[in-house]
């Protein structure tokens, strides 16, 4: 008895050929990614998923509904798999892990869902899309100290588009056959496979002088952007220029830099510290040692680390303040109190701190932090490290200012004859306060000096007064040095937080009192510009600040949270019971039901009815039967019918052979879309057409 051909037997290689070739362009992609430290989990995911497309009898349905669910349920599956490089490795949210999310998601929606589908052109082209984010990971990371050392960049890619033109070619021949036409020759392989190889050969050829062109135009384009208004834009760095004017509109900038959670005000709130003054700049201190992890004590909170920023001492009443950051790239430093004891980080994060207790981290300042600090009248107090005759900066007064300072203080009442720190920065205060304007859109010649300019003036902004005031109390022989940071005493009411704006910018002076031992806070700029915690915003920038608060809340819960992890957890979780009942008696007994049943399914589906075999075997026969009366050209397309198949080749066909060929076609519609099949008739017509198609 001759076998039933099986259905879809057509759609088989036609099928897995271009998926097989799909498969191993991703393979040598997620390889190539996985390469390092983080694992293979990933790899051999893709892997095991791939083997499980290929193998498939036939694709998929290519519905909505199909599409969708093999999406959600590949990118959760390759989520999991790639957890270690997903973890956010630090508390900046801008970090690399973010490119691996993504990679991830555009790899298991485009990339290995694809696999399950027929592969035509959209389907080539999702492949491709899903291997280049990979791609140009694996480009753009070199390879130091990993265990495997993967291909070269330049072998990596060639090879991947060598895969990429395979995978084409098979789609081709798939597509060819499931035309209905018959397979591609070896005469029409070979200018096919010969196109693509010589244009592989020719971007090889091409590929040094396009790099040369981008790295030239990137040059270009580069100092461009360097000579733009917005790189001169102010703001705050490792250096405070004197000669620059503040943005215009600066006091009306109510963007929220960050929030303070607090019992009071928390006030002078410290980033940058400059000591050196040097052409109308001042210069910040160089370097800074990493703070050493403290004992851990209770309420650090999960993930946090705590690093002493004095030598560890016992404080009693501290104040724990708790700071979230809304705009850390605008931040040089973290912003702490000047009373200051304890820091806590983020355990991802390596903070580093100078003598003068400015604190920063790779990246500017730390999406959260908290910290401990001794409370003071209204935040008004100076670090109290180092002393103040231990750094020479301290009391470094430029040659070229040197009698232009003289001057300054013989003009300012009372400041010749102050016989303490306290009362010489008062006679200052007064002076300025008296006799000098604040004014915020000054700009200030350089030459000969922006200060000597200043004192002529006798207006400029909060930087201008804090110089003045740390040069002429260095020329006294008091130590002092100049802090830029933020006044936060600002309470907003829906927030429930003391909140940092933009305008709360300031800076000030800290001075050195020799006879107490310690430093103080010199406040040199007129009230005019200090800033007025009692300036209202309007209403659009309140609910503006609670919607970022909310958001920002939301994006720490899901970091923290770490759903990858969960479902990387919960999988492990699921895998780990179902191996445990199955080392069972009654779970030995499961496998044995499940390969039962489907045993028994497939057996099922082997053996059909004899009213579905009969119907099966007339289709066969039909196509057979034309396959071989008509020539190639004419043959019937996949999604043609049997009567507009033969209104299109009649003209083409003799009218005898045509005449045949109708009536043939007609017997077997007759019989086959019947509703109740005569079996003996069916088989008689089989029969017949077997034997006209032998002659």
């Amino acid at each position: 008895m001759r076998k039933t051909p099986r259905p879809h037997d057509k759609e088989r290689w036609p099928h897995r050929l271009p998926a097989a070739c799909a498969a191993a362009a991703l393979l040598w992609c997620v390889r190539a990614y996985c390469t390092g430290e983080a694992g293979d989990g990933l790899f051999w995911t893709t892997a095991i998923v791939a083997a499980v497309a290929v193998v498939l009898p036939r694709p998929l349905a290519a519905t909505s509904r199909w599409t969708i669910w093999a999406a959600v349920v590949l990118t959760v599956v390759c989520m999991a798999a790639n957890v270690e490089r997903l973890t956010p490795a630090k508390g900046d949210y801008f970090q690399l892990y973010l490119l691996d999310r993504l990679v991830t998601v555009c790899f298991a929606a485009l990339g290995v869902g694809a696999l399950f589908f027929r592969l035509g052109t959209g389907g080539v082209t999702r492949i491709l899309l899903g291997t280049l984010p990979m791609a140009m990971l694996v480009l753009a990371r070199p390879a130091p100290g990993r265990e495997v050392t993967p291909p070269p960049p330049p072998a990596f890619l060639w090879v991947l588009f060598g895969l990429i033109g395979l995978l084409e070619l098979a789609r081709q021949g798939a597509a060819h056959r499931a035309g209905g036409a018959t397979r591609l020759g070896w005469r029409e392989w070979l200018p096919r496979g010969g196109w693509m190889a010589a244009a592989l050969a020719a971007a090889c050829l091409l590929a040094p002088p396009v790099e040369q062109a981008a790295f030239a135009l990137q040059r270009q384009l580069l100092e461009l952007n360097l000579r733009s208004p917005r790189h001169r834009e102010w703001r705050r760095d490792t250096e405070l220029a004197l000669f620059r004017a503040l943005p215009r509109g600066f006091g009306q900038r109510t963007r929220l830099l960050f929030t303070v959670e607090a019992a009071t005000a928390p006030g002078y709130l410290r980033e940058s510290v400059f000591t050196t003054y040097l052409r109308g700049r001042w210069l910040a201190p160089e370097g800074g040692a990493p703070l050493d992890p403290a004992d851990t004590r209770p309420g650090t909170g999960a993930g946090m680390t705590r690093y002493a920023l004095r030598p560890s001492e016992l404080r009693l009443g501290l104040e724990r303040l708790r700071v979230d950051v809304f705009a850390p790239r605008l931040l040089t430093g973290l912003c702490l109190p000047g009373t200051a004891v304890t820091l806590h980080g983020p355990a991802a994060e390596e903070p580093y701190a100078n003598s003068n207790g400015m604190v920063h981290v790779e990246g500017g300042a730390l999406a959260r932090y908290a910290v401990d600090a001794s409370p003071a009248d209204a935040g008004e107090s100076a670090y109290p490290l180092p002393d103040g005759f231990s750094n020479p900066a301290y009391l470094q007064v430029p040659a070229s200012l040197a009698v232009a300072v003289s001057n300054w203080i013989e003009q300012c009442r009372g400041l010749t004859a102050a016989r303490s720190a306290a009362a010489a920065a008062a006679c200052i205060e007064s002076d300025f306060a008296d006799r000098f304007a604040y004014q915020e859109t000054i700009r200030l010649p350089v030459q000969p000096d922006p200060l000597v300019n200043f004192m002529v003036a006798r207006a400029g902004y909060c930087v201008h007064f804090a110089s003045a005031a740390a040069l002429m109390l260095r020329a006294r022989g008091i130590p002092a040095r100049v802090v830029g940071g933020y006044v936060c005493r600002e309470w907003a009411p829906w927030l429930k937080r003391w909140v940092v704006r933009e305008r709360q910018g300031h800076a000030w002076v800290e001075a050195w009192d020799a006879a107490a031992g310690t430093w103080f806070l010199v406040e040199a700029t007129p009230a005019a510009g200090r800033p007025d915690p009692r300036r209202e915003v309007g209403l659009a920038r309140n609910l503006k600040d609670l919607v970022l608060s909310l958001w920002r809340n939301l994006r720490a819960l899901v970091e923290e949270a770490n759903l990858l992890q969960a479902v990387a957890d919960t999988g492990v979780a699921v895998a780990q019971w179902v191996l445990g009942r199955l080392r069972t008696p009654w779970g030995l007994l499961l496998p044995a039901l499940l390969l039962a049943l489907a045993a028994r399914r497939a057996r099922r589906r082997r053996v059909p009815e004899p009213e579905v075999a009969v119907r099966r075997a007339l289709t066969r026969a039909a196509e057979m039967f034309v396959r071989r009366r008509v020539p190639g050209h004419l043959q019937r397309r996949v999604w043609e019918s049997w009567d507009g198949w033969l209104v299109r080749i009649g003209s083409e066909l003799p009218e005898a052979r045509r005449g045949e060929l109708v009536r043939w076609i007609e017997e077997y519609q007759q019989l086959r879309y019947r509703g109740t099949l005569n079996l003996a008739e069916a088989r008689r017509w089989i029969a017949a057409a077997r034997r006209a198609r032998r002659r």
